[in-house]
């Protein structure tokens, strides 16, 4: 007897072909599954992973990853983007001043008063100023679009009711400027006198 599969001799006895594993159609006692296996072919094992098969683990993972740098940069870019800009621009409860007062040493309102320099509006400026300069600021006064200052780290220096501090000017076109700030306090709350280079 031969096997159907490869054609190797076979014994009489044999259940199964002992080159290609096709089992013997014609065992007695055996129903058609023997048949059907006989014309399968060889038995195929647990399907294997192409190489180029999508990792859905790994792809879950690096997705994950992604998207926490994706946060973790935009967080930081938001922080930087806060920090340039009036905290106006976030309304008055604002706790970045807070946060960036904790940082500087320098009070919240001092932060924020300054700050305010940049703001295209009139009212928010006049109300960081002192009142003696207050009056002065009009539309054409204020600074261009794009202004931004910087508070530096450690550099707030209080005397009674006078502070000052080193902020980081960048005018849209120029180089950045370091600059003075010095303020007074009035009524309890810090306003700008004058700015000047050190």
């Amino acid at each position: 007897m031969d096997c159907r599969r490869c054609g190797s001799a076979l014994p009489d006895d044999a259940r199964c072909c002992d080159h290609c594993a096709t089992p013997v159609a014609a065992v007695a006692g055996e129903s058609g599954m023997a048949t059907a296996l006989s014309s399968a072919g060889p038995p195929v094992g647990p399907p294997t992973a192409s190489p180029l098969a999508p990792r859905p683990r790994r792809h879950r993972r690096m997705l994950a990853a992604l998207a926490a740098v994706v946060v973790v940069l935009g967080g930081l870019a938001a922080t930087g983007w806060r920090e340039h800009w009036p905290p106006a621009l976030f309304g008055p409860a604002s706790s970045h001043a807070r946060t960036a007062a904790v940082a500087h040493g320098a009070p919240a309102v001092a932060i924020r008063a300054v700050a305010n320099l940049v703001s295209r509006s009139p009212a928010t400026v006049r109300d960081s100023l002192a009142a003696i300069y207050s009056t002065q600021v009009n539309a054409a006064a204020l600074a261009p679009a794009g202004t931004k200052i910087r508070v530096l780290p450690g550099t707030w220096q209080q005397h009674g009711t006078d502070g000052s501090l080193l902020a980081l000017v960048t005018v849209p076109g120029r180089a950045p400027v370091t600059e003075v700030v010095y303020l007074v306090q009035e009524e309890g709350r810090w306003r700008v006198l004058f700015t000047g280079a050190p």
